[in-house]
């Protein structure tokens, strides 16, 4: 039967691929460090996770004397902290990234540098182990 017109070839990539952002060196930078930060902690934690006591000090006081104790699996939750954190800065800075570089630039930043505190507080809590 053939075809009953000519159709010219043509491919059609999903439009987020067409964003500005994917040319955006710092951009990538800042988000992709972030990201590999927390999925290096997450790793890190799991690894360690069969080597911690059962219960582990999560709080100290001013003296430096821990006065709470939980759960080893509480030791993920500074991570998902961490995760929530880039999570709310990286959709912030997608949406201003238009109008506003600076702005997204200012938000990843910032996230990256919660990722960095994350991991000071996830070893300073189990180096006091």
């Amino acid at each position: 039967m053939g075809a009953t017109q000519a159709v010219e070839q043509a491919s059609k990539r999903p439009g987020f691929l067409a964003w500005g952002i994917w040319k955006d060196r710092l951009a990538l930078v800042l988000l992709g460090s972030g990201a590999l930060a927390l999925l290096v902690l997450v790793g890190w934690l799991s690894y360690r996770f069969p080597s911690l006591k059962p219960l582990i000090p999560l709080h100290f006081d001013a003296e430096g004397v821990a006065d709470r104790y939980g759960s080893r699996i509480q030791v993920f939750i500074t991570p998902f902290i961490g995760f929530l954190v880039l999570a709310f800065n990286g959709f912030l800075g997608g949406l201003a990234y238009r109008r506003e570089r600076m702005m997204s630039y200012l938000l990843w930043g910032g996230a990256v540098l919660a990722q960095v505190l994350v991991w000071v507080a996830t070893l300073g809590l189990l180096e006091r182990m």
